[in-house]
């Protein structure tokens, strides 16, 4: 199993098991923080033609996200 952190839309259990994403495949771990990091919309997704989320370090400040258990084949050819 792989363990992963997700943030923005991705704490969304619902979406990220979703049938494009990870097909109900993602079990839930619990809450976590991101020690000496801040979320910025700081990039642009062409595909959604808006601002994305994107984690930069910032020293005294902290992301607050979601821990999640997926089976490691699911990682395999994925690119977010």
């Amino acid at each position: 199993m792989t363990v992963i952190y997700q943030y923005d839309i991705h704490m969304n259990l619902d979406y990220l098991n979703s049938p494009e994403r990870l097909g109900g495949k993602a079990r839930k771990i619990g809450l976590a923080k991101l020690q000496d990091y801040e979320l910025q919309f700081d990039l642009y997704s062409k595909n959604n033609r808006s601002a994305v989320a994107d984690i930069i370090p910032k020293n005294k400040s902290e992301v607050i996200g979601i821990v999640y258990e997926i089976t490691d084949y699911l990682f395999l050819g994925k690119k977010e």
